[in-house]
């Protein structure tokens, strides 16, 4: 089971590598409760990493995760084309983290 101390870290790191603002924690928890039980080092960190690579600003990032925080669980594998394939008809970031969130 979960306990308080399990759950910190990961809600830090929502709140401040993500940039989920603290009153909406709860709602972004609400829309896909297993993010608690996600591995920061393993799991949320390297899909960070992956939209980092890809350019996406802190902003649509934080709005992706926010609308969608089970973006954080899906393999980086399994995204990379279908984004590199917005990316290449065109669609700016605002259009793709629209189109994601």
């Amino acid at each position: 089971s979960l306990s308080l101390d399990s759950l910190k870290p990961r809600l830090n790191f929502l709140i401040t590598e993500v940039g989920v603002a603290a009153d909406v924690i709860g709602s972004v928890v609400m829309r896909h409760p297993t993010i608690l039980t996600l591995s920061v080092e393993d799991t949320m960190q390297p899909r960070l990493q992956f939209f980092h690579s890809l350019g996406v600003s802190e902003a649509g990032i934080t709005k992706m995760v926010t609308r969608h925080p089970q973006i954080l669980q899906y393999k980086v594998e399994s995204m990379v084309p279908r984004l590199r394939y917005l990316q290449s008809i065109g669609m700016t970031e605002d259009d793709i983290v629209t189109t994601i969130s």
